[in-house]
C-alpha cells in the first residue's frame, strides 16, 4: 500500500493510506517538516524543544515507525564531538536528504533509513 494523503496536528501524524483507512502517529514532540515517498512519510519533529538529536524517522502507511535517523558523530576543529539536531529535509531523487545544525548532510534510503552518503556544508 501506499500514502494517498497526510495531516499534521501539532504532534500527531494522520496517515491516509491508498485504500481510505486513516492511521494516526504521536511523536514527542511538535512535528516541523513531512516528506513522502509512495509508502514511506519522513517526519521531522523539533529537536530543539524535545533535545531530541535523531529527530527524523521514517513511518509506513499504517503510521508504525520503521526508522529512527541514526546517530552521526563528528569532530570539530578542536576535538570535540559536536551532535546538531536535523533542521531540514527534502527529496533528491528517491532518496532523503537532511541537513543539521552543525552542518552534516545525509543522504538516506527514505525505506530503511541507512546512510548512503554523508558530508559536510557550511
Amino acid at each position: 500500500m501506499n500514502i494517498a494523503d497526510y495531516s499534521i496536528y501539532k504532534d500527531l501524524l494522520e496517515i491516509v493510506d491508498d485504500i481510505g483507512n486513516r492511521h494516526y502517529r504521536e511523536f514527542p514532540g511538535i512535528i516541523n517538516e513531512v516528506v513522502i515517498f509512495d509508502n514511506v512519510a519522513s517526519v521531522m519533529i523539533d529537536g530543539y524543544e524535545t533535545k531530541i538529536r535523531e529527530n527524523v524517522y521514517g513511518v509506513d502507511y499504517c503510521a508504525n515507525i520503521i526508522w529512527q535517523v541514526p546517530r552521526v558523530r563528528e569532530e570539530d576543529k578542536e576535538g570535540l564531538w559536536k551532535l546538531g539536531r536535523y533542521t531540514g529535509m527534502g527529496k533528491h531523487g528517491n532518496q532523503l536528504y537532511l541537513f543539521n545544525s552543525d552542518g552534516t548532510d545525509l543522504l538516506l534510503d527514505p525505506n530503511t533509513g541507512e546512510i548512503l552518503e554523508k558530508g559536510w556544508s557550511k
